[in-house]
């Protein structure tokens, strides 16, 4: 529920001064009165989505049946009655006069928010619970044209990701939280797809599927952790969404190109959203206050231990071993130099030719039969579903041939 948004801060805070300067400056008939109470709807509205996540449908409502509310008790000269008149500052805040016009001004306010964020992209559910009528105008959770789109509907960069969080995951403290579960060490390769499913419903659907998802995800921890009879810990959490950042901006830029400031700013957006979701404390606010978490994360939560060694061997059983070396020399392409040090990597020499001698294979459009050799056959379908958009244009070309047949 909570959830500090400094821009929406940044905004209560102009509005409110605003609102001082008025009622210190103006003494007309209009701005004073009109132009103030049309104001004041914004400095309540940014004031509670500033803390608390909520829809702003909910919250834009909601401020405004206060200020009805607030007019209301004008109009029932409701200080006066209570004796809070001789308080000058409850006076000020809760009025002490009824004017239809502020009933206006607060609708026109109402209306303002709502049109503004809706053109921003802001999800509206209306009536969640109504069965028949369903008003709710579906936005997407992440935008089309987002540089997160282009990171996980990009199957090399993916692959790329996961060959880091395998490294990572295995010097991960809480490790033994996978081996609880026997998913991991017994089929490492269909856990990653899986993950791999769950993180493109987040970032390809509209924000309420993805926000099921989220929460279908902590449902699934949460029946882990009653089995169990303990909690997995906050920063655990935390790690694994540290890796997606970290990964999918390393991954990208290796095979891709340098991603820009604001760029890396949007895939940590993302992810911190997919963070407060699921009800993780203590996120950093940037991708600039992320970097020393991060680090932190690196020094103290990471360690080389049984499991370390056992999930390597559960890599290489399930790859293969001259899979398991490409998997050896991709992950030293791509893991921070804490994680290269604790699992004694070395040099890079190899995997950078290898790098090269890939990125040739894609410009002869040579990729896809170098994969098909290198990637286990089993997986193939998954393989392919890792370009979310190649699949998604199969699957709407399937669906069309069945309609066709009808």
């Amino acid at each position: 529920m909570f959830s500090f948004r400094p821009k929406y801060a940044l905004l209560a805070i102009a509005f409110f001064v605003i609102e001082v300067l008025i009622a210190i400056y103006v003494h007309d008939s209009f701005v004073r009165p009109f132009v103030g109470d049309y104001l004041v709807v914004f400095l309540v509205y940014c004031f509670v989505r500033a803390f608390f996540n909520i829809n702003y449908l909910k919250a834009a409502v909601g401020v405004l049946l206060f200020s009805y509310l607030i007019e209301t008790l004008q109009y029932f000269q409701f200080v006066q009655r209570v004796g809070l008149a001789k308080y000058k500052i409850m006076a000020i805040v809760l009025g002490t006069s009824f004017e239809w016009y502020d009933m206006l001004a607060y609708t026109l306010g109402f209306i303002t928010i709502i049109l503004i964020e809706y053109r921003r992209g802001r999800s509206v559910e209306i009536y969640p619970k109504t069965r028949h009528l369903n008003t709710s105008v579906m936005t997407d959770f992440v935008d089309k044209n987002s540089i997160v789109r282009k990171v996980w509907s990009n199957p090399d960069v993916i692959l790329f990701i996961f060959a880091g969080s395998a490294a990572e995951f295995a010097l991960n403290k809480a490790v033994d939280w996978l081996y609880f579960t026997g998913k991991i060490p017994s089929d490492p390769l269909g856990r990653l797809f899986s993950t791999v499913r769950y993180a493109q419903m987040i970032v390809f659907s509209d924000t309420e599927t993805a926000h099921k998802t989220i929460d279908k995800i902590n449902g699934i921890h949460q029946g882990v952790e009653q089995s169990r009879g303990a909690r997995i810990p906050d920063w655990a959490y935390r790690d694994v969404l540290y890796m997606l950042v970290d990964y999918s901006i390393t991954a990208y830029e290796l095979l891709e190109r340098k991603l820009e400031p604001e760029e890396k700013q949007e895939l940590f957006r993302v992810f911190q959203e997919v963070g407060q979701r699921m009800g993780l404390k203590d996120l950093p606010q940037n991708h600039e206050s992320w970097l020393p978490s991060r680090e932190k994360h690196l020094q103290e939560d990471l360690l080389n231990g049984n499991y370390t060694a056992d999930l390597f061997q559960q890599y290489k059983k399930h790859l293969g071993t001259a899979r398991y070396l490409i998997l050896l020399e991709c992950q030293k392409l791509v893991v921070p130099a804490r994680v290269s040090h604790l699992l004694n990597f070395g040099s890079s020499f190899t995997a950078k030719t290898l790098l090269k001698l890939y990125l040739l294979s894609r410009q002869l459009k040579a990729d896809k039969l170098v994969k098909h050799f290198l990637l286990p056959a089993e997986y193939s379908d998954q393989i392919r579903d890792l370009d979310y958009n190649q699949a998604a244009k199969a699957r709407q070309k399937e669906a069309g041939n069945l309609v066709a047949q009808f």
